[in-house]
C-alpha cells in the first residue's frame, strides 16, 4: 500500500531524510513518532505526491513516484488524502459547505453529495454545528471537520499531521476514537506526532523519526507482539 525504499531528501545542501525504508499495509493504523524537525511532515509530503525524493523511492498504491506524470497527481490525491495541522478549511463557507465542496468539485451527484455530507458530519459528531461557518468552531471541531473533509471522496489512505495538537485530552481522546474508526472501516491511516505519551496509550504500530531516520519501527503484530518486549524493531534507516 504504502512503501518508502531507501528514500533521502536534500534541500539545499541539507539533509532533511535519509535512507528512510518502511512499508505499511493496506488497512493499518500506523503512528509517524519524532520531535519538531525529524521529518515528519517532509515525509507525508513525499506520501502525497507534494514533493519528490532525492533518491530513492516512494510507492503508494499503483502509485510510484519514478514513474507518475504530473497528470496523474489529481487522482491520487483523491485516493490519498490529508488532514493538515492548520487545517486549511474555508472560512467563507459552512461546516455542510466544507465538506460538500471536497465532492462537487469533483462533479459528484448533488444527491450523494448530501448524503455523504451528512453521514461524514455524523461520524465526526458534528451534525449540530453544520450550518456554523469554521471560525465558530472549537479548535477540536475544526480537527473534526477537517477529518470529515479529508475523507469526502473516500481515500484508501489518511494522513494526519499532528491531528491532535493542542487540543485537550477529552478532544484528543476522540480524534482518535474517530482515526480508529476510520481505519476500522479499511482506510488506511498514518497519523504523524510528536506527542510520546498519545502513542504509548494505544495498540498502533509505531514508526520512530529521528534526524531524517526511521530509528524503529514496532511489528505488525502490534505492542503485544513478539518483538514487543525484546526492543528488536522490525524497521531500520
Amino acid at each position: 500500500m504504502i512503501t518508502l525504499r531507501q528514500v533521502g531528501v536534500e534541500q539545499q545542501g541539507r539533509r532533511i531524510l535519509a535512507n528512510v525504508d518502511f512499508e505499511i499495509e493496506r488497512g493499518e493504523f500506523a503512528f509517524l513518532l519524532g520531535p519538531t524537525g525529524a521529518g515528519k511532515s517532509t515525509v507525508l509530503q513525499l506520501i502525497l505526491f507534494e514533493r519528490r525524493p532525492t533518491s530513492g523511492v516512494v510507492m503508494v498504491g499503483d502509485f510510484n513516484s519514478e514513474t507518475i506524470r504530473d497528470r496523474d497527481i489529481p487522482a491520487l490525491r483523491r485516493s490519498v488524502s490529508m488532514v493538515f495541522q492548520n487545517h486549511r478549511l474555508l472560512q467563507d463557507r459552512t461546516v455542510y459547505e466544507n465538506v460538500a465542496f471536497a465532492m462537487e468539485v469533483t462533479g459528484t451527484p448533488r444527491s450523494v453529495v448530501r448524503r455523504r455530507t451528512h453521514a461524514l458530519l455524523a461520524d465526526v459528531e458534528l451534525m449540530h454545528r453544520r450550518s456554523v461557518r469554521p471560525g465558530a468552531l472549537s479548535g477540536g471541531e475544526q480537527q473534526q471537520l477537517a477529518i470529515a473533509r479529508a475523507l469526502a471522496n473516500d481515500p484508501f489512505v489518511l494522513l494526519a499531521d499532528e491531528p491532535t495538537a493542542n487540543l485537550d485530552p477529552e478532544t484528543t481522546d476522540l480524534v482518535m476514537r474517530i482515526l480508529a474508526n476510520v481505519q476500522a472501516r479499511g482506510t488506511t491511516v498514518l497519523a504523524a506526532t510528536h506527542n510520546e505519551a498519545l502513542v504509548s496509550r494505544r495498540r498502533q504500530r509505531v514508526l520512530r523519526l529521528e534526524d531524517g531516520r526511521i530509528a524503529c519501527g514496532a511489528s505488525r503484530e502490534g505492542k503485544n507482539g513478539p518483538d514487543a518486549d525484546s526492543g528488536n524493531l522490525r524497521l531500520s534507516g
